[in-house]
């Protein structure tokens, strides 16, 4: 929905504001405590792909697994991942996606928390 309003607004015909699948292979992942910067970044690269259909789910999905398996935080859930059967439907791009944003939302608690005493 994003993308049609950018280029429903964009004004030249230029495509340079797009990224292309090279620019979501340069989105790596440093350290736990910047978690949320990956995850930004990532989503912000894969929504601004200029053709998405090109990058499937689940190349994306094993994309983002190479990134994140250095992650502490991630551990458990990575765990629990490699556990499951290829054919679970818990196997996905989608699932790896919403464990990121959990750990991202109970690490933000925890500041919150922190801060208040």
């Amino acid at each position: 929905m994003l993308r049609l309003i950018y280029r429903h607004f964009q004004m030249a015909n230029s495509l340079s504001q797009y990224y292309d699948c090279g620019d979501v292979a340069k989105v790596t992942f440093k350290v736990d405590p910047h978690l949320s910067d990956f995850h930004h970044k990532w989503n912000t690269t894969i929504n601004g792909l200029l053709h998405p259909e090109q990058l499937r789910e689940e190349v994306r999905g094993d994309m983002f697994l190479r990134q994140i398996k250095a992650s502490n935080i991630m551990k458990f859930d990575l765990e629990t991942y490699a556990r499951l059967s290829a054919t679970h439907l818990d196997k996905s791009y989608k699932w790896l996606c919403g464990r990121v944003e959990d750990r991202i939302r109970d690490e933000r608690t925890r500041v919150v928390e922190q801060q208040l005493g």
